[in-house]
């Protein structure tokens, strides 16, 4: 995007000798259309990221507690209830970081690809 604009601007002289303003313009409009679907997609994918992680965080945390609460409660499991409860409690405390990874990976890779990454 920029660079279409550093090259219409250094250029501008050669873009009234030859009437290419409609060119230029196209050619701009062109640029600035990608960039605006580029920039709405990155958005849109780190904007799906959070509501995703919630969903999936809960989604472990009610299948561990459902599964291992009945395991425990039924005896058939070598962990007590209190070490259970450490169990949940702990992988609790490690949801938070791991969504707020998920949330930034969007944006990595996006400032990734702008940088020119493959």
């Amino acid at each position: 995007m920029l660079s279409v604009i550093e090259e219409t601007l250094g250029g501008m002289r050669v873009v009234k000798a030859f009437n290419a303003r409609a060119y230029v313009f196209g050619k701009f409009q062109f640029q600035n259309d990608l960039y605006a679907r580029t920039t709405q997609a990155i958005d849109n994918t780190r904007d799906l990221a959070s509501p995703f992680s919630e969903f999936a965080g809960v989604t472990v945390v009610a299948g561990l507690l459902y599964y291992g609460g009945s395991l425990v409660l039924s005896g058939q499991a070598e962990l007590s209830a209190a070490s259970f409860i450490t169990y949940i409690i702990l992988f609790s405390q490690i949801l938070t970081p791991a969504k707020s990874l998920s949330g930034h990976s969007a944006t990595f890779s996006g400032g990734w690809w702008r940088a020119g990454g493959c």
